[in-house]
């Protein structure tokens, strides 16, 4: 009797063992193609591998106002999320009709990409104006979105702006900033 016990207990694991699924590959495999290395080499990222990019903005007027801006920046993708978080420095020389100011400071942002080339993002900065008779600090934060565009090892965005603080110094008007960058 106990012999057949056992043989029927046998044949019983057999065929249970037989109908039951082999998830182990799908696991695997779900695995595999949830892995952050995966994720990077096998996706539609339009920067590559690339990942640290450095640029920023340059801009130039001349005449009864002059402005001369240069602003170095450093930025670093991170392709997971899609984020782009940056910071760099602030030098600027205007010139109206004789008043002369000089704004130098810091500004750090973040960016984030939402459908393809569509980005959202916020940049805080915290500038020094001076002349010869006065100095005062502003620290400008603002709010706003645009677009950028891949070429080949690098990038240029356009973005509108709006500063929703300024401090007690404001130094930009209440009205949407215009934003190129390039970087390589």
């Amino acid at each position: 009797m106990r012999k057949i016990f056992v043989q029927l207990l046998l044949i019983l694991s057999g065929i249970t063992y037989a109908q039951q699924k082999d998830t182990t590959d799908e696991y695997t495999l779900r695995r595999a193609e949830d892995s952050y290395e995966y994720r990077t080499q096998n996706s539609s990222d339009p920067w590559g591998n690339k990942r640290v990019f450095y640029g920023g903005n340059f801009g130039l007027a001349f005449g009864n106002f002059t402005n001369i801006m240069l602003n170095p920046r450093v930025s670093v993708y991170e392709p997971v999320s899609k984020t782009i978080l940056g910071g760099g420095i602030m030098y600027q020389y205007i010139n109206n009709f004789g008043n002369r100011f000089n704004i130098g400071g810091v500004n750090l942002l973040a960016h984030k990409l939402i459908y393809n080339t569509l980005y959202f993002g916020i940049e805080s900065e915290m500038l020094h104006i001076w002349n010869r008779n006065i100095g005062f600090w502003s620290y400008p934060f603002m709010i706003g979105g645009g677009f950028f565009s891949v070429f080949s090892g690098g990038f240029y965005s356009f973005g509108l702006f709006y500063p929703i603080y300024q401090g007690a110094n404001p130094i930009y008007p209440n009205t949407v900033i215009l934003r190129f960058n390039i970087g390589f």
